[in-house]
């Protein structure tokens, strides 16, 4: 621990960005004993992990999911008190104007049994799908994490899976995972995923994604409210606008100075904050990201009657996938209609450079994936453009922790996030976990 010649008290650790990253990297350090200062530069914490709440809707920023089996999730979280609502296993497929089912065989064998003939891909598909489960669920992190480098692709077209395996199921479920539908994501982090899905279930808390970001932050806040002398604190409106040599310049106009600073941002704002020091950018060069937009709409019923995802198996349109929130957890809606997620990949300036909004095109979409809902029973809720949703994986790894001194006197950075390991809840949080435990005493 660093401490202030002037006054001799502790000088507190600074964590740039209150994410996932952030908050259990605070959590690292008050579980230590040592003060902290966390700055966030909008005005509530959770980062991509939050949830607003409106006329009677919960609507989570960008469809994502829990995946109940990941280590550093069970680690932190209370799932009885999130009161986790489970999807069922596998997906619904749209391919030519009709539904199919693709289930996990080891979790609905009978079901899977009905499935044989389907065209989302051959028997020795579903059978590949079996031994890929297999083959993972016995793998250490450290074990899948060594395998030889290649694209998620390369590595199901290696495994023996069709095209139209790839095309109809791959290419939509983990695409929209990922992200990316071309899946050039690295091979490492399709098996870590599915590792993890065959492990667990996917869920949401009962109240929403952003519950988990207030259960995180809940023993810090609590903490601070019933001590003032923990030498701790959460700042909110907070934007940093540069690093030096002595500590942090705010957007404000304020400087805090600092020893130690743990930069917990997004990869792309993270590596704008040395504009004094070219040579330290390239210690975090700007990953690229990939965007996302999530649409809500509210129908009378719902076109989807049970708690699964549906995928666009035919690769044409806008919609990637679709789910009903309401349905895998009641309180999504208080209004008695359902409440329906849409993902469209890539970047909201792309699409909306038609003629036509967004949600218009989206609604004609719907009509034609379901058409037992008439079009004027689509209303429009709430749109999400999130520009910087998930990192760029081609190169999944785990980057050690780094303590850097990109000053040749004074600032320690240590960087974390999901940009540092596997993009994903579980990779945000251990970051952060480790990026507390690399401060020193």
């Amino acid at each position: 621990m660093t401490h202030d010649a002037t006054n001799n008290s502790p000088q507190p650790v600074v964590i740039i960005g209150g994410g996932l990253s952030g908050l259990t990297c605070a959590r690292t350090l008050q579980d230590r004993g040592i003060p902290f200062l966390l700055l966030e530069s909008s005005p509530t914490l959770g980062g991509r992990v939050q949830s607003d709440t409106e006329n009677g809707y919960i609507f989570d920023r960008g469809f994502q999911v829990l995946l109940t089996a990941y280590p550093e999730a069970q680690r932190w979280l209370d799932y009885e008190a999130l009161d986790l609502q489970h999807f069922e296993s596998g997906a619904m497929i749209r391919y030519q104007g009709r539904f199919y089912t693709v289930n996990d065989p080891f979790r609905d064998f009978f079901k899977s049994l009905l499935q044989v003939a389907n065209p989302i891909g051959s028997f020795k598909d579903k059978l590949l799908v079996g031994k890929l489960r297999l083959a993972l669920i016995q793998q250490t992190e450290s074990q899948i994490l060594n395998t030889p480098q290649q694209s998620t692709r390369d590595y199901l077209r290696g495994f023996g899976f069709s095209n139209a395996m790839l095309e109809r199921f791959f290419e939509p479920f983990f695409g929209g995972v990922f992200l990316e539908k071309a899946l050039n994501t690295s091979a490492r982090k399709l098996q870590f995923l599915f590792q993890q899905f065959s492990k667990g279930t996917a869920a949401l808390p009962r109240l929403g994604m952003g519950a988990i970001t207030q259960q995180l932050a809940g023993p810090l806040v609590k903490s601070l409210v019933k001590s003032s002398e923990a030498g701790s604190c959460i700042r909110l409106n907070a934007r940093v606008k540069t690093l030096l040599p002595e500590g942090i310049a705010l957007d404000s106009g304020e400087f805090i100075e600092a020893s130690t600073v743990i930069l917990a941002a997004d990869g792309a704002s993270a590596s704008g904050l040395f504009p004094s020091n070219p040579a330290s950018t390239a210690l975090w060069p700007p990953p690229p990201y990939h965007s996302a937009t999530c649409l809500y709409f509210e129908v009378p019923e719902s076109p989807i009657k049970k708690p699964i995802l549906a995928l666009n198996g035919d690769g044409k349109g806008l919609i990637n996938n679709i789910c009903v929130p309401s349905e895998v957890s009641s309180n999504y809606s208080q209004t008695g209609r359902a409440l329906v997620s849409v993902t469209v990949l890539g970047n909201i300036e792309v699409h909306s450079s038609h003629s036509s909004p967004l949600a218009e095109r989206v609604i004609q979409e719907l009509t034609e994936w379901f058409p037992q809902i008439a079009k004027p029973e689509w209303r429009w809720l709430k749109t999400y453009a999130i520009q910087h949703a998930l990192p760029e994986e081609t190169q999944t790894h785990i980057q050690p922790v780094q303590k850097v001194s990109p000053f040749e006197n004074g600032l320690t950075v240590i960087p974390c996030g999901d940009y540092r390991d596997i993009g994903s809840i579980h990779g945000a949080m251990r970051s952060g976990r480790m990026a507390g435990e690399a401060v020193s005493l």
